[in-house]
């Protein structure tokens, strides 16, 4: 889908209640994976939401555009969001996948761009997971309208698992 870039409520697809979630394994740790393919037609802003669960400001996981070119994951306030040093360019088709892995030694979070893991950074806090019946945003966030995305985007897809590069 190709998203305008602007405050039109209709620049977005909101999956109102999604099923299979929390992503939380029998031994209470979160895991999980969200893959999207983007292609940024505008990297003049920043914050642009690129999918999100957020059913508050300070409870939420948004996956978006940060200063301008890179990806962040935000998983619910302050020490709980981890950034991509990848650069993102305009007009260019980009595979990100981003994978949630919280075990005995602490959470971590991989980057992939285009099938090559770019960051692996550890995440100091996680507030929020995604849970059923929150709704699911993609190209803007519903705590800030000013987040839209401004660009296309394909093939959004959720997994209960922190996945691999093999998987």
């Amino acid at each position: 889908s190709n998203f305008s870039g602007n405050t039109d409520p209709y620049t977005r697809v909101i999956i109102s209640n999604p099923k299979g979630l929390p992503v939380v394994d029998g031994n209470n740790n979160l895991n999980y994976t969200i893959s999207i393919w983007v292609k940024p037609a505008d990297l003049s802003r920043s914050n642009q939401a690129l999918v999100a669960w957020d059913p508050n400001a300070s409870k939420r996981v948004v996956l978006r555009l940060k200063n301008y070119n890179t990806v962040e994951l935000d998983t619910g306030g302050l020490g709980s969001f981890v950034s991509s040093k990848t650069i993102l360019s305009i007009g260019v088709w980009y595979n990100l996948v981003v994978s949630v892995n919280q075990g005995t030694v602490g959470t971590s979070v991989n980057f992939h761009v285009n099938r090559n893991l770019t960051d692996a950074q550890p995440l100091s806090s996680i507030k929020f997971s995604p849970e059923n019946g929150v709704p699911i945003w993609i190209g803007n966030d519903s705590q800030n309208a000013s987040q839209y995305y401004n660009g296309a985007i394909d093939s959004v897809r959720i997994y209960t698992q922190s996945l691999q590069l093999g998987d």
